[in-house]
């Protein structure tokens, strides 16, 4: 269980940090170009990360089954990775409608 609450708490972090540096920057140019830029390039992160992410914990889950483990407990990882990469999510959408709506 200590795994899987230090995966979500690196997947929430590395989700706040790139909506922080990159959209969140971006979105307060004065211009339009540079927003589009700025979605585009959080855009192109936050697939990467959600893809690298997901990934691994699809090889951790492979893994684990192989093991033919006692305990339900062998999910918390991947699950942890599915919440850490999806909450922040819900701030990332947020802040687009605010911002669409301006």
């Amino acid at each position: 269980m200590i795994v899987a609450a230090a995966v979500f708490l690196v997947c929430l972090a590395v989700e706040y940090l790139g909506y922080e540096r990159i959209l969140v920057r971006g979105l307060q140019a004065p211009d339009a170009t540079a927003k589009r830029s700025a979605l585009r390039r959080w855009a192109v992160f936050a697939v990467g990360f959600w893809a690298v992410a997901m990934a691994a914990a699809v090889v951790y889950a492979v893994l684990a089954v192989r093991s033919h483990p006692t305990s339900p407990a062998w999910v918390a990882p991947p699950l942890a990775v599915l919440l850490g990469t999806g909450l922040p999510m819900q701030l990332t959408a947020s802040r687009l409608i605010r911002t669409s709506l301006r």
